[in-house]
């Protein structure tokens, strides 16, 4: 099923958003170009996560998304963020070549609850996303 749903997302998408920050509670709205590519189980770049997380060879990644971002304030226009991370699975486990908050390689338990909502659960630095 994980193999369907990065291929189902594979493609160029938009994201709108609006969040707000503590303690002052100011809006942010952010507009998000998002790049996702299918990664068949055997791409260098997969090979290239199972180095980072010191995994045997000889159970290969099966699958995985390479994923790119470019994200500005729509109000100000100015970039905020611009980067890329690997994903890939194997059994119930997505691995990823960084964290939201942190630079190091991550892993997350995933589900899904419907063929098209996948559900992480990731834990690092104490914290639990």
């Amino acid at each position: 099923m994980i193999a369907e749903f990065f291929q189902q997302s594979e493609g160029n998408w938009r994201s709108e958003r609006r969040y707000y920050t503590l303690p002052d509670g100011e809006a942010k709205e952010m507009v998000s170009l998002i790049s996702i590519r299918f990664l068949p189980q055997g791409s260098s770049e997969l090979l290239h996560l199972a180095q980072l997380h010191h995994l045997s060879t000889e159970t290969p990644l099966e699958c995985g998304a390479y994923v790119s971002w470019e994200s500005k304030d729509s109000v100000t226009q100015r970039k905020k963020s611009k980067g890329s991370t690997l994903f890939g699975a194997l059994g119930d486990i997505l691995y990823r070549d960084r964290g939201f908050a942190t630079p190091k390689p991550v892993t997350a338990s995933f589900f899904f609850t419907n063929p098209q909502t996948l559900c992480l659960r990731t834990e690092y630095n104490d914290s639990m996303f």
